[in-house]
């Protein structure tokens, strides 16, 4: 999937990544026939828990999240 990426951004192409957050945006950003999107820490910090980027979303959470929106 990286080398996919890595090619998309060399391309001359504009690559346009709207940003997710749950399963749920995943699937709609997909469904709108994006083939990029991109998850925050912040993203998942304002979901998650309401609040700013703080550092209160760690890798666990992060990973967890990741696997959930590859699951759907």
């Amino acid at each position: 999937m990286m080398n996919n990426l890595k090619t998309r951004l060399a391309g001359d192409k504009i690559t346009v990544a709207p940003g997710i957050y749950d399963a749920l945006s995943g699937l709609l950003v997909e469904q709108a026939g994006f083939s990029t999107a991109y998850l925050s820490g912040a993203s998942l910090a304002y979901t998650r828990f309401g609040r700013p980027d703080i550092g209160l979303i760690g890798m666990r959470e992060v990973a967890d999240t990741v696997t959930v929106i590859k699951s759907v």
